[in-house]
């Protein structure tokens, strides 16, 4: 698969982001192996001391490319963890998290399926709905994911999830090799 490095990310303020060609949507059906080796050599290359992920059992929102990723992910740490490499993984892995309380009450099915399957977050802070809002409609498979997911129309969803939860894994104490 090919991969295209964009300068600066229109809607994260970030200074660089690479986006795989893989279909939206369908990266539960990539070549794992293939995955994991391409987020290893990112990681290698970037040499992060915190990667920000999915937790693979719900994704946060239950989506099957967020809980493919997660997974990706621990793979890709815990193979540099194993490699005794120069670089042997990042000291944190912070798992983005879904509000618990709001799924439980509005989330429908999806919603009871992540609360079910994902751990309680240890940290909160705000989130800016209108750009969050953004991020999901630009993803085709994401557009309408929420409003057919879960109870509420996307835009309430978004106006009264302002807060991002995250659960923190420390990769010293707790490694994943």
């Amino acid at each position: 698969m090919s991969s295209r490095e964009q300068p600066r990310s229109f809607n994260l303020g970030v200074e660089r982001h690479v986006v795989w060609d893989y279909p939206d949507g369908g990266v539960p059906e990539a070549d794992e192996d293939e995955l994991v080796a391409r987020v290893v050599a990112e990681m290698e290359r970037v040499r992060p001391d915190v990667v920000v992920g999915f937790w693979p059992e719900s994704g946060a929102t239950g989506h099957a490319d967020h809980m493919q990723m997660g997974r990706v992910t621990e793979l890709a740490i815990a193979e540099l963890e194993a490699s005794g490499g120069s670089y042997t993984g990042p000291e944190h892995l912070v798992y983005t998290i879904s509000p618990s309380g709001a799924l439980s009450v509005f989330g429908g099915e999806a919603g009871a399926f992540v609360v079910a399957n994902q751990p309680k977050p240890e940290y909160a802070m705000s989130a800016e709905v209108a750009k969050k809002h953004e991020g999901w409609t630009i993803h085709s498979s994401q557009a309408n994911y929420m409003q057919e997911s879960y109870i509420l129309p996307t835009w309430l969803i978004h106006a009264l999830w302002d807060q991002e939860f995250y659960h923190v894994r420390d990769l010293e104490a707790d490694p994943l090799g």
